[in-house]
């Protein structure tokens, strides 16, 4: 495990396999714990993480998940089970994977064309990560000028757009 992680673990025993964003995870954006409130066997804790390494802890205060910079990139350990939208824009924004969105949303993406759909009321920003007209691809309607525009969005609604960039 330590060859995949860049990690030492260790099997840890807490009451519960609940996560719950530490100082580093906070700076990083990290709000809300997640995982399961019962004991998991086994359940894992990377145990050589420093402070600025350690995202979340577990009850017992071990590194339930930890990021570290390593000569091939970042390499990222979660211990418990689930994983939170917060926590994978995290990891893909240290991967330098372009976020449309940092919503909670469903985004598909295909070259200039990008399917939104919504989990919750209210205002999603669309980043097409170049300037350009964006529009809704199904009433031709133009949206505005990217990179960034504000969508007003309803939950399970869906828009399908398309974002062409300028010469």
């Amino acid at each position: 495990m330590r060859e995949l992680t860049g990690f030492k673990l260790v099997r840890v025993s807490p009451k519960k396999a609940w996560a719950e964003p530490a100082k580093a995870g906070k700076r990083l954006g990290m709000t809300a714990g997640f995982g399961v409130q019962k004991p998991v066997i086994p359940l894992f804790a990377a145990v050589d993480a420093t402070p600025d390494e350690t995202l979340a802890t577990y009850p017992d205060g071990s590194a339930a998940v930890a990021l570290r910079r390593t000569d091939d990139g970042w390499s990222l350990f979660v211990g418990p089970p689930g994983l939170t939208s917060e926590l994978l824009r995290l990891a893909a924004g240290k991967a330098g994977v372009h976020l449309f969105t940092e919503a909670d949303c469903n985004v598909y993406a295909n070259g200039p064309y990008v399917v939104l759909h919504a989990s919750r009321d209210g205002p999603v920003q669309f980043d097409s990560g170049h300037p350009g007209r964006i529009a809704d691809l199904l009433s031709g309607e133009q949206l505005g000028q990217g990179p960034k525009i504000t969508l007003p969005m309803r939950l399970g609604e869906t828009r399908v757009l398309v974002a062409s960039e300028s010469d």
